[in-house]
């Protein structure tokens, strides 16, 4: 079977930042999967279609904004993750993972920002220790995978549960492994 990449991915994702909670589609050219696009240093913003948002501390429908455009400025963003990802892309993703090079150890972690609390596996190569993770990723944005999404200030409601989520690294104030014994932000004390 031959794929073809189609030359526009969109991926129907939830961004958070300090403020805003935003839902829409991201339109990438050429194709390319959610976390290329995050990590892409020539791009300091990215553009979503169809936005829906709100500020983060309240859910009250009166202050809902739709948007047909937005343009959020990508070092200000805490977290992404997909809520609808490009189909093709995921199948190009599985293939690729069959002929992966560099063998990635996946490790239990809990990541820590000023509004949520994230759970789930960072995957890091052999040579690389938990305590110099992100020192050693060179990308702005750390992929966890089987992610759980909770408030920090409320870390038993749970905002997501997703494949994986994209942190921005510069608002990440703790990482630590995931079967540690649970630190005071964690519990909400």
């Amino acid at each position: 079977m031959v794929l073809k990449i189609p030359p526009v991915a969109r991926h129907v994702v939830e961004v958070f930042t300090a403020r805003l909670r935003v839902r829409g589609t991201l339109v990438i050219t050429p194709a390319r999967r959610l976390s290329d696009a995050l990590n892409d240093e020539a791009y300091q913003f990215l553009h979503l279609e169809a936005v829906t948002l709100r500020p983060l501390e309240t859910d009250a429908c009166d202050h809902v904004v739709e948007a047909e455009t937005l343009t959020l400025n990508k070092a200000h963003i805490t977290l992404v993750f997909p809520i609808q990802e490009n189909e093709v892309l995921q199948m190009r993703r599985d293939i690729v993972r069959r002929f992966e090079l560099i063998p990635k150890r996946p490790h239990p972690v809990v990541i820590e920002t000023p509004q949520f609390v994230v759970r789930g596996n960072i995957h890091l190569i052999e040579e690389v220790r938990l305590k110099d993770a992100l020192d050693a990723l060179r990308e702005a944005f750390v992929a966890i995978t089987e992610a759980t999404v909770a408030w920090a200030d409320r870390p038993q409601e749970i905002l997501a549960q997703c494949p994986f989520v994209s942190v921005n690294k510069d608002q990440i104030v703790a990482l630590y492994p995931g079967d540690a014994a649970e630190a005071p932000g964690a519990t909400g004390e």
